[in-house]
């Protein structure tokens, strides 16, 4: 049974493809780059096109029916709205795109909506404004964190502002709208979770430790503060499979930094330790009863190889497609 994975030259779409490693499925690895080196880790690599341009949306369902991909993980959030948009065409083939619906979608994307929807949804929310001015009139406590309101990853275009002068001077040269937001001290931890149709089928927590806004260090643990929370709040968000959250405890209450409805950087990193999210997903839309044991233990991260032939790159590029090609890492 084979699963096409996007943007598989990036983090996340390589993360699943390690995921799905000695299970019974398949990896479609797709990508617009012939270098990008999840091409050549999954088990079949395809050409792609870029998000932005034209026939995006047509190359990967030319590509899903021809290989008969039974799923489709998206590996990049700008992909996220136009597979969201298009999810009937491809079931129309016989692909279900792992994609939650274009409201959750827009929540995941959007910081103020996920605020709107935090505070209406009565969930524990961290105070937020769009302007200095609205900042001062909420009394929101500084320190201040600035970041991008739609869209930003690994903590691009995020700032610190110690004082009001600081935050007026941030905003003022932002180029794209920006949120402010109290800063929350305290752990940060990254969760994992499955849900489909308002039941979460499981959740991990990891506490983790960052480098240049990617999680480098891991350290699974069961939190029954964050457990009781992620199931009160999956239901109500009603992803469809995953959805990562990313929050901070505050007075032994969580308070989310951001959510991503579809996988994670930390994917294959929880596969590792038991909760193998591509897999739990697959099984669960094929009528197989998902089955996991969350393993409390320390994921340290580190580079690797991908040892390319250039036949291969050059095969890829001429013909758009690669078989099981012999991934050699290091």
């Amino acid at each position: 049974m084979k699963v096409a994975i996007t943007a598989v030259g990036g983090g996340i779409g390589q993360s699943v493809i390690k995921a799905l490693k000695r299970t019974r499925y398949q990896t479609v690895g797709i990508d617009p780059r012939s270098d990008a080196a999840g091409l050549y880790m999954a088990d079949i690599g395809c050409i792609g096109k870029d998000v932005k341009d034209r026939g995006y949306i047509e190359t990967l369902l030319r590509i899903c029916k021809k290989e008969s991909c039974k799923f489709l993980f998206a590996g990049l959030d700008a992909e996220l709205a136009p597979i969201s948009k298009n999810i009937k065409r491809f079931q129309a083939i016989g692909t279900t795109p792992i994609i939650s619906s274009p409201r959750v979608v827009e929540i995941s994307d959007d910081k103020w909506k996920l605020y709107e929807f935090l505070k209406k949804n009565k969930f524990p929310h961290i105070e937020s404004a769009r302007t200095v001015e609205e900042a001062i009139e909420k009394k929101i406590p500084l320190p201040w964190v600035l970041k991008p309101m739609v869209g930003g990853c690994r903590s691009k275009g995020v700032q610190i502002a110690e004082t009001i002068n600081r935050a007026r001077d941030l905003s003022f040269y932002a180029r794209d709208p920006y949120i402010i937001q109290e800063f929350i001290e305290g752990n940060e931890y990254t969760c994992g979770s499955v849900t489909f149709y308002k039941k979460v089928l499981g959740t991990i927590q990891m506490k983790r430790t960052l480098r240049d806004g990617d999680t480098y260090k891991a350290y699974v643990e069961s939190n029954p503060i964050i457990s009781k929370f992620l199931n009160e709040l999956l239901p109500t968000i009603n992803p469809f499979g995953p959805c990562n959250v990313q929050l901070r405890i505050k007075n032994n209450t969580p308070y989310i930094l951001e959510i991503n409805a579809r996988c994670s950087g930390t994917t294959a990193a929880r596969a590792l330790a038991g909760f193998n999210e591509p897999e739990i997903i697959c099984d669960y839309l094929t009528g197989n009863r998902p089955n996991y044991r969350i393993r409390e233990v320390a994921i340290l991260r580190y580079w690797n190889e991908c040892v390319v032939e250039y036949d291969h790159m050059e095969e890829i590029e001429n013909e758009g497609s690669i078989h099981r090609c012999q991934w050699r890492p290091w």
